[in-house]
């Protein structure tokens, strides 16, 4: 895959495009001329340029080999029991199950979405994806409004599509929005068929606003990633959203950083974790957050009425994504944050709310947050739209 990069991150940390025709026309040529020249120098040609390894004498080795027994022994222990804390001897990954609906109501029910809810439908993923790899312009001078990207840090890799506004150059790389997902939602139901945002919902509505890519993804076990991941739990949706962040990072000048419900309490973790690290200081001028209808810990959406005793249980069985305390540290380094809540809100009650804890530092030059009246949850009203131009305005203005 040719990896696009702006050069001001490393590549680790960088999402793909499929290469086009020509470019695999060229490795096919160049395949077949590294073909021609072994079968020209013969095999034994080929093996000499291979590096020689000698193998050590066991006699005067053992030692060293009893210790990369003994030191591989230690690894795997420690790896066993980093997983067991981690996952809470299991338990975290039947929780996590609870937190992604559209990963596991198609094994319950065996009928997706169920009688009477409205779930992403597994066959929008998988004609999504065809679309996504498919040339949908037929007019190849037409650059396409919506690509396919593999978002990889590390060891995860993550499929997803950046969309790109009508009329924007794919070559800007002056700024973009990465998108985490509210729950039970999957990035087929923010597309219109053939490809391009929902203008209705809130991705389409943010690109409306700021006028700039969007990217969007799936957590892992969901979606156009199903199956890079059985049994997601609260720690590898953290994970995926500071993945994504990271990517388009190395690939933008400047990052709004979105969530909705669960998706904002995944973006609030994920941003603080990469600020956290020393190398990454830099960013903190590169990036902003939008928290949209969104919580404190997850724990107390669930028993608001005893916050400390909520959060340590949701700990205790890994069903704890504390955007509180990762808020505090985003303050504390000056970014530019919005906070969106509905006042009515159903699904995140007081006591849970965003917009409680960041109402008192809403004389914070970098802060915005307000409470709005109409709407459902997950819903970004005019209303909301109209307070993110005012708040946008203001970060434009005071960007260095």
């Amino acid at each position: 895959m040719n990896s696009i990069n702006s050069g001001t991150r490393p590549l680790s940390a960088s999402f793909s495009t499929p290469p086009s025709e020509e470019t695999k026309r060229s490795l096919r040529d160049r395949n077949s001329v590294k073909t021609d020249e072994q079968s020209r120098m013969g095999a034994s040609s080929v093996r000499q340029v291979e590096p020689q390894i000698h193998l050590p004498q066991a006699d005067n080795n053992s030692s060293h080999a009893s210790l990369s027994f003994l030191s591989r022994a230690v690894a795997n222990f420690t790896s066993s029991v980093s997983w067991l804390l981690e996952n809470r001897l299991g338990v975290a990954k039947r929780v996590g199950q609870e937190l992604l609906p559209s990963q596991i109501l198609p094994w319950w029910t065996g009928n997706f979405p169920p009688e009477g809810a409205d779930f992403p439908d597994l066959s929008e993923t998988h004609k999504l994806a065809e679309t996504l790899s498919q040339a949908r312009a037929a007019d190849s001078r037409r650059p396409r409004l919506t690509v396919p990207v593999t978002l990889g840090s590390g060891s995860i890799k993550l499929k997803g599509a950046i969309c790109y506004p009508p009329g924007w150059n794919p070559e800007d790389k002056s700024s973009c929005i990465v998108f985490h997902n509210p729950n039970a939602t999957v990035l087929s139901r923010m597309l219109l068929p053939g490809g391009n945002l929902e203008p209705g919902l809130a991705p389409g509505k943010l690109q409306s606003a700021e006028n700039c890519p969007v990217l969007l993804y799936d957590y892992r076990g969901t979606g156009l990633n199903e199956e890079a991941l059985r049994g997601a739990t609260y720690e590898t949706v953290v994970q995926d959203g500071q993945t994504a962040i990271e990517c388009a990072l190395a690939n933008y000048d400047f990052v709004t950083v979105v969530g909705t419900s669960l998706g904002g309490g995944v973006a609030t973790v994920a941003l603080a974790r990469h600020l956290a690290a020393e190398e990454n200081q830099g960013d903190i001028t590169r990036v902003k957050l939008v928290s949209h209808d969104s919580f404190t810990t997850t724990s107390r959406v669930v028993r608001p009425d005893i916050p400390r005793l909520a959060d340590w249980v949701g700990w205790l069985v890994g069903g704890h994504i504390d955007a509180e305390a990762a808020m505090r540290e985003l303050l504390d380094k000056d970014v530019g944050i919005i906070v969106l809540n509905q006042a009515d809100d159903l699904v995140i009650p007081l006591g849970a709310r965003m917009s409680e804890l960041i109402g008192p530092f809403q004389d914070h030059p970098n802060v915005f947050c307000r409470e709005f009246q109409q709407g459902h949850h997950g819903y970004l009203s005019q209303d909301m739209v109209a307070y993110l131009d005012e708040a946008n305005e203001h970060f434009r203005h005071s960007r260095p």
